[in-house]
């Protein structure tokens, strides 16, 4: 169960993994998908039915009543993480119950199938200080890299060039915005870009995580597992 009391103008850590650590994404059809829900749920105004919806489903905009800023995401096989700022009264809690079940509708009935698609309940940490502000995009945007090496965790990656080159072209994350690569009109990356000189500068902060010697932990925990 959350412990946690959504508050306007603060930011918070949410994520999610698969029915018994099941996949919730099979292909790219699903992922864009999901990616879509992002932008079109998060509004505060109910969404048109019909061909309407249809419509933007083809073709989404991103809402001026939005129920959550997006600072930053990555979504792996069987997990997501998104970092987000409540702009509205529940508007997290609003944003998330559409995203989940959508998503669900959506996936039950493009496959034929039954049933829940996530685990639980999402799962949110509260960012409550400035170390964890700028910590937080890193730990998401690192997730991709779990595949190749594990042990970025504790500072024991085998290769910072390698963890630079995989981040560079995962697709399924806002890093690339981060690093200049590419422009993504979901997300608002300027809150943690504005604390770095530049791009560059932010890519060489998350690189850095991965070889850290020994580092001090304490206050950086975003989700169930201590990094």
């Amino acid at each position: 169960m959350r412990n946690v009391q959504f508050a306007n103008e603060e930011i918070y850590h949410v994520y999610n993994r698969g029915a018994n650590s099941h996949l919730i994404y099979l292909d790219d059809v699903d992922r864009i998908r999901f990616l879509k829900g992002l932008m079109l749920f998060n509004n505060e105004e109910v969404l048109p039915t019909g061909k309407a919806l249809i419509r933007l489903w083809q073709n989404p905009q991103k809402s001026k009543k939005s129920l959550v800023t997006i600072l930053s995401y990555t979504l792996m096989d069987n997990h997501y993480h998104l970092v987000l700022e409540q702009l509205v009264d529940k508007g997290i809690e609003k944003f998330m119950q559409r995203l989940s079940l959508g998503y669900t509708k959506y996936r039950n009935q493009r496959y034929g199938s039954k049933g829940v698609i996530f685990g639980s309940p999402y799962n949110a940490v509260h960012i409550a200080t400035q170390e964890q502000f700028l910590h937080i995009t890193r730990y998401v945007h690192l997730n991709p890299y779990d595949h190749h090496d594990y042990g970025w965790r504790e500072g024991k990656a085998r290769s910072q060039s390698v963890v630079s080159e995989i981040l560079r072209v995962y697709p399924w994350s806002s890093y690339r915005s981060y690093i200049g690569l590419e422009t993504n009109i979901l997300i608002d990356n300027q809150r943690i870009i504005s604390c770095f000189a530049g791009p560059k500068d932010y890519e060489n902060f998350v690189i850095s995580w991965t070889t850290r010697s020994a580092d001090v932990l304490s206050g950086l925990t975003i989700d169930n597992n201590n990094l």
